[in-house]
């Protein structure tokens, strides 16, 4: 599949509609980029996209769709902050502003632009309001996933330190192991020295 039919989708082609969906989606740069522009191929037998790339792309392909409800999973997730900033203000709030646009996100970056914030935790909705009255109790629920987060980091820590003092103990362990081996071979040598000893007799040099 091409990425003009990745885009489409089923629709019928309409030159000037695709051309400025990909300049609304940030792709042209991309797309000159590729040897083909939009006839490349994508997938298994053509370029592999970039994570920016494929949701891009996919964002691309709702609005040529037209639909008048677009349900946006963290699409803006893997776009760098430049990217991300043009196409909030230019789809989001300018191509998109009469449509109805529900955003699922993790970062909080753009909440204030939203006309209404729903904060779920576990999947069950703990806030509910625009963003200017319920801003103070997103910061605090950030705050205790914050707090789990770090719980979490400092368990790992704690596993890492107990592996490096398993491999620190192995290590110490080995080098006694090494150090008994080398102390009994020198009392062998030792004892079979004094065996080889036994029964010489030593003559002085003034005999001679």
């Amino acid at each position: 599949m091409t990425v003009r039919q990745n885009i489409c989708f089923g629709e019928e082609f309409d030159q000037n509609k695709f051309d400025n969906v990909i300049k609304l989606c940030e792709l042209e740069l991309d797309l000159s980029k590729f040897n083909d522009y939009d006839e490349t191929l994508i997938g298994d037998k053509g370029v592999t996209l970039t994570g920016g790339q494929k949701a891009r792309v996919a964002l691309a392909r709702a609005l040529y769709y037209e639909s008048d409800l677009l349900v946006l999973d963290d699409t803006l997730a893997g776009l760098d902050v430049n990217v991300a900033n043009q196409i909030v203000h230019n789809v989001l709030l300018g191509h998109l502003k009469n449509k109805t646009r529900i955003i699922i996100t993790h970062s909080h970056q753009h909440l204030s632009l939203a006309d209404r914030v729903i904060v779920m935790k576990e999947g069950q909705i703990i806030l509910d309001g625009h963003y200017d009255t319920i801003k103070d109790k997103i910061n605090e629920s950030l705050g205790s996933i914050g707090q789990m987060v770090k719980g979490m980091n400092e368990k790992n820590f704690d596993s890492i330190l107990d592996d490096k003092e398993k491999k620190e103990e192995k290590a110490e362990d080995g080098n006694e192991k090494k150090k008994e081996k080398k102390n009994k071979k020198n009392k062998n040598k030792g004892d079979k020295k004094d065996k080889d000893d036994e029964g010489k007799v030593e003559v002085s040099f003034a005999t001679y």
